[in-house]
This record gives C-alpha cells, structure tokens and sequence, in this order.
C-alpha cells in the first residue's frame, strides 16, 4: 500500500542528488554497484528511514489482514489479540485500554527518534 508514497519521496530525492556526485565517483574508478552503495545509499538515509516510518506504522496497527490471514494464536498481533478480552457481556476497558497504549509505545519511540530524519526527509525540496 505504501509503494506509490515510497516511490514519490525516492524519486524526489534521487532528483536532488547533484550528478557530478555520480560523475566524480565514475572518474575516480567505481564501479556503478560501488558508486551505488558507497555514494547513493548514503545520500538517502532520510528517505529510506521516512519510507521505512510511513509504511511500518500501518503494518504495526494492522486489524483486518492478520484476522483473514492469522489463525495461531501465538502469531497474533496486538490489535488482533485486544479482541479477545472483549467478552459477550462485558469487557474490561482498562486492561484494553492499558494494552492498547503499551501496544503504541514502540512506534512512538521510533517516531520520536527518527523525527529529524523524517522531518528533514519530508521537507527536502519543499525550500527553494
């Protein structure tokens, strides 16, 4: 689903990368992999960590795959276990509740630390 998104913010990226970047490392004797790998790549840090964001929060707060896909109950995720402390009659809305917070820490913990990153990736060619 976030294929059309990644390839929008890596395509606007790899647009910004100066050619004379790829001309010098092709003077210098690399190969196109090694000029790749060693020039490229790393000029697309901020984009690979906002494709890497926008498309893992998604997965992670996933409902309806996992319950058409997953039947081990081991293999389920949070969201989709959340719906086995509902009962017929009643359901205890602060263990939920307490779950579903704890269930959203570590993508905010990744947010939080990958915010310079995501910002800058998200702003880049905005500013003339």
């Amino acid at each position: 689903m976030g294929i059309p998104v990644g390839i929008l913010i890596f395509s606007g990226f790899i647009k910004e990368i100066p050619n004379v970047l790829n001309y010098a490392g092709r003077i210098d004797g690399c190969s196109v992999i090694w000029n790749l790998s060693k020039i490229i790549v790393p000029l697309l840090g901020p984009a690979i960590i906002v494709v890497t964001v926008y498309n893992l929060i998604p997965i992670w707060n996933d409902f309806w795959f996992p319950l058409v896909l997953i039947k081990n109950e081991k293999l389920m995720n949070v969201p989709l276990a959340t719906v086995k402390l509902f009962g017929q009659y009643e359901a205890d809305y602060g263990i939920i509740s307490a779950l579903l917070a704890s269930a959203d820490t570590p993508s905010m913990v990744l947010f939080i630390v990958l915010s310079r990153y995501f910002i800058k990736g998200l702003t880049v060619g905005a500013i003339q």
